[in-house]
């Protein structure tokens, strides 16, 4: 008999929540594409992730939302008004006249 053929290597991408852009890459093997699946459904979290295996897009975990929906990017204030029924808190206008305009210099 052969000797028994490899298994396939597949990579794992870690994509920032916010910019979508490749944060880290590990490698690994699995039997086939639903055994990869597994492996990395076991372990998806609030990360987005890709996995490929030879330049082939097999499938994309969209990251878990945190607690009430809502991502850590996203200040709580105006989705905790929406929940409750209240207006959401305004913005304080500055006093920063500069600022004011839009040109961004006002500290």
């Amino acid at each position: 008999m052969g000797s028994p053929a490899a298994l396939p290597e597949y990579r794992l991408y870690v994509l920032n929540s916010h910019s979508g852009h490749i944060d880290r890459a590990e490698t690994f093997v699995a039997g086939d594409d639903i055994e990869a699946i597994s492996q990395i459904q076991a372990r998806a979290g609030r990360e987005p992730l890709e996995l490929w295996r030879d330049g082939r897009k097999v499938r994309r975990f969209d990251g878990r939302p945190d607690i009430f929906g809502v991502r850590r990017s996203q200040p709580m204030e105006p989705f905790l008004a929406q929940l409750l029924g209240r207006e959401p808190p305004q913005q304080e206008a500055t006093s920063d006249p500069l600022d004011q305009e839009g040109t961004g210099r006002g500290f």
